[in-house]
Protein backbone atom coordinates (compact mmCIF):
# COMPACT_ATOMS: atom_id res chain seq x y z
CA UNK A 1 0.00 0.00 0.00
CA UNK A 2 0.77 3.73 -1.09
CA UNK A 3 -0.12 7.22 0.65
CA UNK A 4 0.24 10.55 -0.25
CA UNK A 5 -0.78 13.69 -0.03
CA UNK A 6 -2.56 15.87 -3.37
CA UNK A 7 -3.67 19.25 -1.84
CA UNK A 8 -7.02 18.60 0.22
CA UNK A 9 -6.79 14.91 -0.37
CA UNK A 10 -4.76 11.48 0.56
CA UNK A 11 -4.32 9.05 -1.92
CA UNK A 12 -4.29 5.28 -0.57
CA UNK A 13 -3.15 2.52 -3.10
CA UNK A 14 -3.65 -0.77 -2.67
CA UNK A 15 -1.98 -3.80 -3.50
CA UNK A 16 -4.08 -4.92 -6.69
CA UNK A 17 -4.79 -8.38 -4.33
CA UNK A 18 -6.15 -6.33 -1.67
CA UNK A 19 -8.03 -3.71 -4.18
CA UNK A 20 -11.52 -5.34 -2.38
CA UNK A 21 -10.96 -3.28 0.41
CA UNK A 22 -11.95 -0.09 -1.79
CA UNK A 23 -15.23 -0.73 -1.81
CA UNK A 24 -15.46 -1.72 1.68
CA UNK A 25 -13.49 1.34 3.27
CA UNK A 26 -16.36 3.86 1.02
CA UNK A 27 -19.01 1.93 2.54
CA UNK A 28 -18.34 2.02 6.04
CA UNK A 29 -17.04 5.63 5.98
CA UNK A 30 -20.16 6.82 4.60
CA UNK A 31 -22.19 4.58 7.14
CA UNK A 32 -19.79 6.28 10.18
CA UNK A 33 -20.28 9.57 9.13
CA UNK A 34 -23.63 9.02 9.08
CA UNK A 35 -23.99 7.95 12.03
CA UNK A 36 -22.36 11.34 13.58
CA UNK A 37 -18.56 9.88 13.71
CA UNK A 38 -16.16 12.03 12.64
CA UNK A 39 -14.41 10.26 9.99
CA UNK A 40 -12.59 11.64 6.83
CA UNK A 41 -14.96 11.30 3.49
CA UNK A 42 -14.03 8.43 1.61
CA UNK A 43 -14.33 8.31 -2.04
CA UNK A 44 -12.76 6.49 -5.29
CA UNK A 45 -9.91 7.12 -6.28
CA UNK A 46 -8.92 7.40 -10.01
CA UNK A 47 -6.96 4.13 -9.99
CA UNK A 48 -9.23 1.15 -9.44
CA UNK A 49 -7.24 -0.22 -6.21
CA UNK A 50 -7.37 3.36 -4.43
CA UNK A 51 -9.38 5.51 -2.70
CA UNK A 52 -9.63 9.33 -1.86
CA UNK A 53 -9.86 10.57 1.41
CA UNK A 54 -10.20 14.58 3.02
CA UNK A 55 -7.36 15.71 4.52
CA UNK A 56 -7.94 16.69 7.85
CA UNK A 57 -5.57 19.49 9.75
CA UNK A 58 -4.40 19.35 13.03
CA UNK A 59 -1.61 17.46 15.35
CA UNK A 60 -2.11 13.36 15.62
CA UNK A 61 -2.14 12.05 19.13
CA UNK A 62 1.79 10.98 18.53
CA UNK A 63 2.11 14.49 18.03
CA UNK A 64 1.02 15.33 21.46
CA UNK A 65 2.82 12.68 22.74
CA UNK A 66 6.35 13.70 21.33
CA UNK A 67 8.15 14.30 24.72
CA UNK A 68 7.48 10.80 25.95
CA UNK A 69 8.39 8.89 22.04
CA UNK A 70 11.86 11.16 21.42
CA UNK A 71 13.01 11.17 25.19
CA UNK A 72 10.63 9.01 27.05
CA UNK A 73 9.78 11.80 28.90
CA UNK A 74 7.35 10.77 31.83
CA UNK A 75 6.29 14.68 32.18
CA UNK A 76 5.12 15.06 28.70
CA UNK A 77 3.50 11.39 29.06
CA UNK A 78 1.10 12.74 31.81
CA UNK A 79 0.62 16.00 30.42
CA UNK A 80 -0.62 14.53 26.94
CA UNK A 81 -3.10 12.71 29.25
CA UNK A 82 -6.53 15.08 28.29
CA UNK A 83 -4.93 14.61 25.03
CA UNK A 84 -5.17 10.84 25.00
CA UNK A 85 -8.60 10.80 26.89
CA UNK A 86 -9.77 12.98 23.75
CA UNK A 87 -8.95 9.88 21.62
CA UNK A 88 -10.06 7.54 23.49
CA UNK A 89 -13.62 8.80 24.01
CA UNK A 90 -13.80 9.01 20.03
CA UNK A 91 -12.52 5.49 19.85
CA UNK A 92 -15.46 4.73 22.43
CA UNK A 93 -17.61 6.43 19.62
CA UNK A 94 -16.52 3.88 16.96
CA UNK A 95 -17.16 1.10 19.50
CA UNK A 96 -21.17 2.11 20.08
CA UNK A 97 -21.65 2.51 16.37
CA UNK A 98 -24.00 -0.22 14.61
CA UNK A 99 -22.05 -2.89 12.99
CA UNK A 100 -22.09 -3.00 9.31
CA UNK A 101 -21.86 -6.38 8.79
CA UNK A 102 -20.94 -6.34 5.00
CA UNK A 103 -18.08 -4.16 5.18
CA UNK A 104 -16.50 -5.46 8.04
CA UNK A 105 -15.16 -9.09 9.23
CA UNK A 106 -15.19 -10.97 12.54
CA UNK A 107 -11.49 -9.89 14.26
CA UNK A 108 -9.02 -12.07 13.85
CA UNK A 109 -6.53 -11.58 16.59
CA UNK A 110 -3.47 -13.86 14.97
CA UNK A 111 -3.80 -12.00 11.50
CA UNK A 112 -0.73 -9.97 12.07
CA UNK A 113 1.21 -12.64 14.19
CA UNK A 114 0.63 -15.48 12.39
CA UNK A 115 1.93 -14.00 8.79
CA UNK A 116 5.38 -12.87 11.38
CA UNK A 117 5.54 -16.27 12.28
CA UNK A 118 5.26 -17.96 9.11
CA UNK A 119 7.82 -15.47 7.36
CA UNK A 120 9.95 -16.04 10.48
CA UNK A 121 10.43 -19.94 10.62
CA UNK A 122 10.39 -19.84 6.61
CA UNK A 123 14.11 -17.60 7.10
CA UNK A 124 15.20 -21.45 8.62
CA UNK A 125 16.99 -18.89 11.49
CA UNK A 126 17.08 -21.19 15.04
CA UNK A 127 15.95 -18.64 17.19
CA UNK A 128 16.72 -18.94 20.99
CA UNK A 129 13.06 -17.67 22.35
CA UNK A 130 11.42 -19.57 19.21
CA UNK A 131 9.66 -22.26 22.16
CA UNK A 132 8.71 -18.94 24.28
CA UNK A 133 6.83 -17.53 21.35
CA UNK A 134 4.95 -20.82 20.43
CA UNK A 135 4.07 -21.29 24.42
CA UNK A 136 2.66 -17.63 24.45
CA UNK A 137 0.64 -18.08 21.02
CA UNK A 138 -1.30 -20.99 22.72
CA UNK A 139 -1.90 -19.28 25.78
CA UNK A 140 -3.05 -16.27 24.01
CA UNK A 141 -5.28 -18.45 22.20
CA UNK A 142 -6.75 -20.71 25.07
CA UNK A 143 -7.50 -16.98 26.88
CA UNK A 144 -9.65 -15.46 24.08
CA UNK A 145 -12.96 -16.22 25.19
CA UNK A 146 -15.03 -18.21 22.44
CA UNK A 147 -17.91 -16.17 22.11
CA UNK A 148 -16.93 -13.20 20.02
CA UNK A 149 -17.20 -9.81 20.86
CA UNK A 150 -19.90 -7.60 19.11
CA UNK A 151 -18.28 -4.37 19.24
CA UNK A 152 -17.08 -2.41 15.98
CA UNK A 153 -13.20 -2.34 16.59
CA UNK A 154 -10.51 0.02 14.62
CA UNK A 155 -8.88 -3.08 14.85
CA UNK A 156 -4.80 -1.25 14.48
CA UNK A 157 -5.42 2.04 16.84
CA UNK A 158 -2.37 3.68 18.23
CA UNK A 159 -1.58 6.97 18.29
CA UNK A 160 -0.96 7.95 14.59
CA UNK A 161 -4.62 6.66 14.12
CA UNK A 162 -6.02 10.16 15.90
CA UNK A 163 -6.46 13.40 15.14
CA UNK A 164 -7.03 16.57 16.85
CA UNK A 165 -8.82 18.57 14.00
CA UNK A 166 -7.69 22.55 14.33
CA UNK A 167 -11.04 23.78 13.08
CA UNK A 168 -13.37 22.63 15.55
CA UNK A 169 -11.21 20.77 17.96
CA UNK A 170 -12.43 17.13 17.47
CA UNK A 171 -10.71 14.40 17.31
CA UNK A 172 -11.23 12.24 13.97
CA UNK A 173 -9.87 8.57 13.97
CA UNK A 174 -8.58 7.84 10.50
CA UNK A 175 -6.82 4.19 8.59
CA UNK A 176 -9.55 1.72 9.43
CA UNK A 177 -8.48 -0.80 6.91
CA UNK A 178 -8.47 -3.45 9.68
CA UNK A 179 -11.30 -2.74 11.35
CA UNK A 180 -13.62 -5.65 12.28
CA UNK A 181 -16.20 -6.86 14.90
CA UNK A 182 -14.76 -8.11 18.24
CA UNK A 183 -13.75 -7.25 21.64
CA UNK A 184 -13.44 -3.95 22.47
CA UNK A 185 -10.51 -4.24 24.89
CA UNK A 186 -8.54 -5.19 21.64
CA UNK A 187 -8.54 -1.54 20.74
CA UNK A 188 -7.54 -0.10 24.26
CA UNK A 189 -4.81 -2.51 25.11
CA UNK A 190 -3.16 -2.16 21.46
CA UNK A 191 -2.96 1.49 22.41
CA UNK A 192 -1.21 1.22 25.58
CA UNK A 193 1.35 -1.36 24.45
CA UNK A 194 1.94 0.64 21.81
CA UNK A 195 2.77 3.73 24.16
CA UNK A 196 4.54 1.63 26.36
CA UNK A 197 6.31 -0.60 23.83
CA UNK A 198 7.97 3.14 22.09
CA UNK A 199 10.60 3.77 24.17
CA UNK A 200 13.74 1.56 25.47
CA UNK A 201 12.10 0.10 28.75
CA UNK A 202 12.73 -2.85 31.03
CA UNK A 203 9.92 -5.39 31.40
CA UNK A 204 8.91 -4.31 34.35
CA UNK A 205 8.92 -0.41 33.61
CA UNK A 206 7.31 -0.95 30.35
CA UNK A 207 4.27 -2.77 32.07
CA UNK A 208 4.57 0.27 34.76
CA UNK A 209 3.38 2.46 31.66
CA UNK A 210 1.30 -0.10 30.08
CA UNK A 211 -1.21 -0.15 33.28
CA UNK A 212 -0.73 3.43 34.04
CA UNK A 213 -2.50 3.91 30.36
CA UNK A 214 -4.94 1.74 31.02
CA UNK A 215 -6.36 3.66 33.81
CA UNK A 216 -6.25 6.97 31.99
CA UNK A 217 -8.21 5.00 29.09
CA UNK A 218 -10.82 3.35 31.20
CA UNK A 219 -11.63 6.65 33.45
CA UNK A 220 -11.80 8.40 29.59
CA UNK A 221 -13.88 5.36 28.62
CA UNK A 222 -16.41 5.74 30.98
CA UNK A 223 -17.55 2.49 30.71
CA UNK A 224 -16.24 -1.01 32.98
CA UNK A 225 -14.17 -3.16 30.25
CA UNK A 226 -13.07 -6.83 31.16
CA UNK A 227 -9.98 -6.77 33.08
CA UNK A 228 -9.00 -10.63 31.80
CA UNK A 229 -9.72 -9.46 28.48
CA UNK A 230 -7.47 -6.02 28.71
CA UNK A 231 -4.16 -8.42 29.92
CA UNK A 232 -4.91 -11.06 27.34
CA UNK A 233 -4.95 -8.79 24.79
CA UNK A 234 -2.11 -6.65 26.61
CA UNK A 235 -0.07 -10.07 25.97
CA UNK A 236 -1.12 -10.32 22.06
CA UNK A 237 0.14 -6.67 21.32
CA UNK A 238 3.09 -7.36 23.22
CA UNK A 239 4.08 -10.45 21.48
CA UNK A 240 2.92 -9.19 18.44
CA UNK A 241 5.00 -5.80 19.00
CA UNK A 242 8.06 -8.03 19.59
CA UNK A 243 8.00 -9.69 16.10
CA UNK A 244 7.55 -6.56 14.39
CA UNK A 245 11.12 -5.44 16.78
CA UNK A 246 12.68 -8.48 15.36
CA UNK A 247 11.24 -7.99 11.64
CA UNK A 248 12.74 -4.56 11.73
CA UNK A 249 16.19 -5.75 13.23
CA UNK A 250 15.41 -3.71 16.98
CA UNK A 251 18.24 -4.29 19.65
CA UNK A 252 16.74 -7.45 21.07
CA UNK A 253 16.99 -6.08 24.74
CA UNK A 254 13.78 -4.56 23.46
CA UNK A 255 12.26 -7.44 22.17
CA UNK A 256 13.07 -9.67 25.39
CA UNK A 257 11.54 -7.05 27.23
CA UNK A 258 8.26 -7.02 25.26
CA UNK A 259 8.20 -11.10 25.44
CA UNK A 260 8.87 -10.51 29.24
CA UNK A 261 5.55 -8.14 29.73
CA UNK A 262 3.42 -10.85 27.56
CA UNK A 263 4.61 -13.78 29.49
CA UNK A 264 4.08 -11.53 32.86
CA UNK A 265 0.30 -10.26 31.55
CA UNK A 266 -0.58 -13.72 30.22
CA UNK A 267 0.00 -15.67 33.72
CA UNK A 268 -1.25 -12.97 35.63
Amino acid sequence: MTVSREGDYVLKTYASENAGLVPRMILLSSHLRASGLCIPETSQAAQNNGIKLSWIEGPTLRDCLQGWFLDGDSDALALAQPAIAGAIQALRLLHESPVLSNAVAWHEPFNRIDGRLITRNGRGRPSKDAALVAQLRAQISSSIPEKRGRFLLHGDFHSGQAILENARQRWWLIDLDDSAIGHREFDISNFCVHVATSVPLGAKQLLDIFHEQLDVCQQAYGQALDTRLLKTYGALSCLRRALKFEAKGVDSARIASALGAATTLINS
